[in-house]
């Protein structure tokens, strides 16, 4: 059975669902402000290994690294939630199955404790205590 790498046209086609995906969170009015010190065209080839990983491919993602490089961000986990929002319709417009699309959102959702500012995490835990 193919990887879901293979199955959905290996690097050419991730390379341009990162791309989009990108071009869809930079102009998003809520989203940019991360993005603004941040050299694009490096971030692309970052999240195009990552995604590759996810999906089966040659590439493999260095987890230890993903808080460090989002720590100091504020990342929302409303921010977090609209990113991932994004990255499913872009999955979708390019006609990936549901099956796969939701193993590929859940494990980007499995880092939300990495991205997302711990702060906001806090916030978020203090919110949901029952009195």
């Amino acid at each position: 059975m193919p990887s879901l790498y293979e199955k959905y046209g290996g690097l050419e086609a991730l390379s341009g669902f990162v791309k989009t995906f990108y071009e869809l969170v930079v102009s998003d009015s809520d989203l940019k402000k991360y993005f603004r010190h941040t050299d694009i065209p490096t971030l692309v080839s970052h999240q195009i290994k990552f995604l590759s990983s996810i999906m089966g491919g040659p590439e493999h993602r260095n987890d230890a690294s993903i808080e460090a490089v989002h720590l100091g961000l504020g990342i929302t986990k409303e921010d977090f939630d609209k990113m991932t929002d994004i990255l499913v319709a872009v999955l979708k417009y390019n006609n990936m199955d549901s099956r796969d699309i939701n193993k590929i959102a859940g494990v980007y959702k499995s880092y939300c404790e990495q991205i997302v500012d711990p702060k906001c995490l806090e916030a978020i835990r203090k919110e949901t205590v029952i009195k």
